[in-house]
């Protein structure tokens, strides 16, 4: 009887260490890499597409250390994750900085953008990637100086980078654009996602007085209408957003000085989460690729290295939590 207790009590501790073992071995934060690659032009400034899982590269501005008095460039490069190599791609008919890009039925669209400071252009090429040929297609609107623009229902929605929040759309079949609800609330320097269909605008800035933006509001294309969200933990500017398996991720960006904060957002239930910090301080320049995320270096000091981010296998577990912000792997405030 003694022999038997002592094996149901041995089979129970191996397997209680078992499941020990299996609950450590799926992380839930997601996991960060540093990739070294050899970026070919040292550009910050630039748009990114992401098609045939390959990331573009399009226009910039050359770094010399003072970005705002470098060069713009017509340049567009084609980076391949899986072989960690670059190609070459026909360059733009016109050079621009802090433009936006869109893709729809195979073809990029690049979007406005800027000759330098406050030189903003209504310019808009489209690139086919079979060709390697570019196009020009009707101006926007309004000059614009932005990086975030979304496709939805074949429609390219381009936000910001006029004055204000100032927003319109651009119908690809009959090469028309068209105005739209502008962004509550936002000056500059906002980030952009898009889950089930609709747009949420994260973070920014604002002028006279500096203010930087946790606010954050979706919008609706079936209705152009835009509501409030639950505020982001960290209030930023010139971050970069993406959407993985539903889950918002918002992305680096600044504060007068670069961040390297990572914050989920998940939709269905409007409520954040704080996920590890990046390696090091990036702004918003980004793209995904299958279900990671490539931060490419932007604005504070070039690096060559791409930093790739793994999202959770599963969702990250939302809370409403109180108080004030945690550490890096803790919880966060979310306020509404």
């Amino acid at each position: 009887m003694e022999r038997h207790v002592w094996i149901a009590g041995s089979l129970l501790t191996i397997l209680t260490l078992s499941t020990v073992s299996l609950a450590k071995a799926q992380p839930n934060e997601g996991v960060w890499e540093v990739r070294e690659t050899p970026m070919p032009t040292q550009r910050v400034g630039f748009a990114t597409s992401v098609l045939n899982e390959k990331i573009y590269l399009i226009g910039g501005t050359i770094w010399d250390g003072r970005p705002r008095n470098g060069r713009v460039l017509r340049t567009v490069e084609e980076y391949d994750p899986a072989k960690n190599q670059w190609r070459r791609r026909a360059d733009m008919r016109i050079g621009r900085s802090d433009l936006a890009s869109g893709l729809v039925n195979g073809k990029i669209y690049a979007i406005g953008g800027s000759i330098q400071v406050g030189w903003r252009r209504k310019h808009v090429e489209q690139f086919d990637p079979v060709t390697d040929t570019w196009e020009t297609k009707s101006d926007l609107l309004e000059p614009r100086s932005t990086r975030s623009a979304h496709v939805v229902d074949g429609k390219i929605y381009v936000f910001g980078g006029a004055h204000d929040g100032s927003a319109e759309a651009y119908d690809p079949a009959t090469d028309s654009w068209e105005k739209k609800a502008p962004v509550p609330k936002r000056n500059w320097g906002f980030a952009t996602s898009v889950a089930d269909g609709k747009i949420y605008a994260i973070g920014g800035g604002k002028f006279n007085p500096e203010k930087y933006l946790d606010s954050v509001e979706v919008y609706d294309p079936a209705t152009d209408t835009w509501e409030k969200r639950a505020d982001m933990p960290t209030a930023r500017c010139c971050l970069s957003a993406h959407t993985v398996n539903g889950i918002i991720y918002a992305i680096g960006g600044s504060t007068r000085r670069g961040l390297q904060t990572v914050e989920a957002y998940d939709p269905a239930t409007d409520t954040w989460e704080q996920m590890p910090d990046m390696p090091e301080p990036r702004g918003g320049i980004s793209a995904v690729v299958g279900e990671k995320i490539y931060v490419f270096s932007d604005g504070w000091d070039f690096k060559r290295t791409v930093l790739i981010y793994t999202p959770p296998f599963r969702p990250p577990q939302s809370v409403n939590p109180t108080g004030k912000a945690a550490t890096t792997w803790g919880r966060v405030k979310a306020g509404r």
